[in-house]
């Protein structure tokens, strides 16, 4: 099996300033959508969160 590992760090990024609040992306307001495999695709609309551990 192949594979490819990418690294990278961000210096700069370019966002409507409707979807930022300073820290974080409004994940509502963008709708992302993410690319599978093949002709598959997903949404991020059934989030959840989980409380780290101290």
């Amino acid at each position: 099996m192949a594979g490819t590992l990418v690294l990278a760090q961000i210096v700069s990024i370019h966002i409507d300033d409707t979807l930022w609040d300073g820290r974080h992306v409004d994940i509502d307001l963008l709708k992302p959508i993410g690319r599978l495999a093949g002709s598959d695709y997903a949404r991020a609309t059934d989030r959840f969160a989980i409380e780290r551990p101290a």
